[in-house]
């Protein structure tokens, strides 16, 4: 579902928090991290265009990831 390996650094740019979310559960599971969020947290913020506030809040978080996947599908909707 929140696979992030194959998505395009365009993708990454419309959907950073989106992104880190995978990116968090995907170390969790794969790595051992002591901070898996932080490391995705940080491989977000090395792509360029993917602009992602420091400090979030945990509903400012979700809102953004709610966001972000209505703004994605709406974008989906349009094209077909």
């Amino acid at each position: 579902m929140l696979e992030v390996e194959s998505i395009s650094e365009q993708r990454i740019a419309k959907t950073p928090y989106l992104f880190t979310l995978g990116k968090t559960l995907e170390l969790a599971t794969q790595q051992p991290h002591q901070d898996p969020a932080k490391a995705a947290f940080e491989l977000c913020r090395n792509y360029p265009n993917a602009w992602i506030y420091p400090e979030t809040s945990k509903r400012e978080f979700v809102d953004r990831i709610v966001n972000e996947t209505a703004s994605e599908r709406l974008n989906l909707i349009t094209l077909v």
